[in-house]
């Protein structure tokens, strides 16, 4: 579409619940509504409405340490699971010849495999050390557009790790903590290779994120939700890939692995927090992103009619945007 000069918009999770995001003309995640709120409102200041907005999603946040959608719990068997089994021999036994659709035996194996990964991957685990100091970095799921996308020089997080660790200063060590939604989903030997690294902890999946990262030096990670929830805590984040709170100006973001010992002792040692700038941010995110669930919507407890009529409404505003760039583009 960008080659044809086609306008197109991509919609989003805001990270924030109950809220969409979207992305114009790019697929480097930048949101152009709330990038150009944040421009305005840097010239301008906060008005009393969006720095009250801004103030109580900040303090609730904080307070509720809410986990994030996409986290969900390590593979079990629960009913559920067998529904979808029985779903899944449904759609198998009506088109076999269907090759989107996987035998009800594939189904099987698979969640028992990763059962059997889960249970056996528990050994690579340990939990955090009292009095450490330690940088944070939270594996991404893979695939996903958070590294295939965003970070495709950081796709081999293996490596990643390794060349972290080399930049670390000498008494800090780097804390690695599995995502919840792939336990089990990698191969023990994934584990093993952290695991053996010096300078590496393998932190349980089942460690709160949220204390990992309020007592961490620094958060580090590809564009994940880890690094959006430490600007929310004021903590130093450095960024590898390309996430939308860059923007905010408040993160350190690694151009080249050459410059990654300096950004992480800047950021751990020298870096300090901006309030002022942080809310304006977090009030341009609130005020650039619309009410609905458009991504996630099957994890929230939603009355469909009026999230699908806030969702429509969403689309009409950001179409209309689009569509009056366009003719403005055209008549230059």
């Amino acid at each position: 579409a960008r080659r044809q000069g086609i306008p197109f918009i991509v919609p989003g999770y805001a990270r924030i619940p109950g809220r969409t995001s979207f992305i114009r003309n790019n697929n480097c995640d930048q949101w152009g509504r709330t990038e150009s709120l944040f421009r305005q409102m840097l010239g301008s200041g906060l008005d009393d409405a969006s720095r009250r907005a801004a103030t109580t999603f900040l303090a609730n946040f904080r307070n509720r340490r809410p986990i994030p959608t996409s986290a969900a719990t390590p593979a079990r068997i629960t009913f559920r699971t067998l529904k979808e089994l029985f779903d899944a021999a449904q759609k198998y036994f009506r088109d076999p010849y269907d090759y989107n659709i996987l035998p009800p035996w594939i189904h099987v194996r698979n969640r028992l495999a990763r059962l059997g990964r889960t249970f056996f991957s528990r050994g690579f685990f340990e939990a955090p050390v009292s009095g450490e100091q330690y940088v944070y970095f939270p594996l991404h799921l893979q695939p996903e557009s958070t590294t295939s996308v965003l970070g495709p020089y950081s796709v081999d997080q293996c490596a990643l790790v390794e060349n972290v660790v080399k930049s670390l200063p000498v008494g800090v060590v780097l804390y690695v903590k599995e995502h919840p939604v792939s336990v089990g989903r990698r191969p023990l030997s994934y584990y093993r290779t952290l695991h053996k690294m010096p300078g590496v902890r393998l932190i349980s999946p089942e460690v709160n994120s949220h204390a990992l990262i309020l007592g961490a030096a620094a958060v580090l990670t590809i564009s994940g939700t880890a690094g959006w929830e430490a600007v929310l805590y004021e903590k130093p984040v450095i960024t590898l890939g390309r996430a939308f709170y860059n923007t905010s100006g408040l993160t350190h973001e690694v151009q080249s692995l050459w410059s990654l010992p300096e950004i992480i002792r800047n950021a751990i040692f020298t870096w300090r927090p901006n309030p002022e700038r942080l809310l304006t941010f977090l009030a341009a995110v609130l005020a650039g992103t619309y009410e609905g669930e458009m991504v996630y919507p099957q994890y929230r407890f939603l009355d469909e009619d009026a999230n699908a009529q806030q969702i429509a409404a969403a689309l009409r505003l950001e179409l209309t945007a689009v569509d009056q760039s366009d003719s403005v583009s055209q008549k230059v």
